[in-house]
């Protein structure tokens, strides 16, 4: 059964929603709620107050797991190496930050879950059958939330269901990818402390790693915006994924505002796509010579190419959709 929402008693913001016309199943819909979503608290809130007509005994777990959670910091190995972990406090950093606002984790006390990252994964929790203090998150549903005649609506997603384990750290919570076959967490995989809302951890404050960044108001040669401290962000392939994924965020707004402005009284489909390639060509210079720090580490560290093209790939994935807002105003100047 589809939920929705009535737009009245739900606050739009730019959180949750991804639009994407190309591979959305109702991508006019989509276009149409562009920098439309829920923000998080909202959805909570709708949530709850769904679940709480259950008058069930809460399940196992909640009395410390109840309530809205949002990263405070993440999983960073240095140089790339697992062995290197350290735990870095998104707020240290406006840039890091900005990546990671609007991933939210609730729990709910009929056992179930809502993890928005950015799209909607709804399943349950239960307490790990080995490690105290652990729980293993299975996701049953994806979805995504568009706007359909004044409604907020579900649209189901196809694909994995992934599942996640969850260790409580004191007053954070320490999420990562579940791997089924050991029951524990992924190897080498960088997850999130999450915090509840509007609180500070002081696991995170006495557990994180004292790192430099460069001043957010800092320019770079190309103009493009403020990097994370080369000697942190650079010299390892998530640093540069991070800095470069957050350089292009900084920059798709401008060349938005320069297609629109440029595509003004031009009505001929053809020059506007020119244009429009241009406009996303230019973002793409900002990939490129990420995915060059990126073979450049490649070659310096003697890493192998697989190595090396994991991480450009997913650069090259950010890239693809950071675009997409290029390619949404396209799309609206020809109609």
């Amino acid at each position: 059964m589809k939920r929705s929402y009535s737009l009245n008693k739900v606050v739009l913001s730019c959180l949750v929603v991804i639009s994407c016309v190309f591979s959305s199943p109702i991508g006019t819909i989509a276009s149409e709620v562009d920098e439309n979503a829920v923000d998080g608290e909202s959805l909570y809130g709708l949530l709850l107050g769904e679940k709480a007509a259950d008058n069930e005994a809460p399940a196992e777990g909640y009395d410390v797991l109840n309530g809205l959670w949002k990263v405070g910091a993440i999983d960073y190995d240095y140089n790339n190496n697992p062995s290197i972990n350290m735990i870095v406090d998104i707020n240290d950093s406006d840039v890091i930050s900005d990546l990671y606002d609007g991933i939210y984790l609730s729990f709910f006390s009929d056992g179930t879950f809502v993890y928005a990252n950015p799209f909607i994964h709804e399943g349950t929790y239960i307490p790990h059958p080995k490690n105290p203090g652990c729980y293993v998150l299975k996701t049953d549903r994806t979805y995504r939330l568009a706007v359909e005649n004044d409604e907020v609506v579900e649209v189901e997603q196809e694909g994995s269901k992934p599942s996640y384990y969850l260790e409580v750290c004191d007053d954070s919570l320490h999420f990562q990818d579940y791997d089924a076959f050991t029951g524990q967490p992924k190897a080498n995989d960088n997850g999130y402390y999450f915090v509840r809302l509007e609180t500070e951890s002081s696991f995170i404050q006495n557990n994180k790693a004292d790192v430099q960044f460069k001043d957010p108001n800092e320019e770079t040669d190309n103009n493009s915006g403020a990097e994370i401290d080369s000697s942190v962000s650079l010299s390892s392939y998530a640093g540069i994924l991070e800095a470069y994924t957050a350089k292009m965020e900084r920059a798709v707004p401008q060349l938005v505002n320069e297609y629109n402005n440029e595509s003004f009284g031009i009505s001929d489909i053809n020059e506007l796509a020119e244009l429009c390639n241009k406009k996303v060509g230019d973002l793409a210079e900002i990939c490129t010579e990420g995915v060059g720090k990126m073979a450049d580490l490649m070659y310096s560290n003697g890493d192998s190419y697989d190595t090396y093209d994991s991480w450009a790939q997913k650069l090259m994935d950010n890239y693809n959709d950071i675009a997409q807002a290029i390619m949404d105003a396209y799309l609206d100047s020809t109609m």
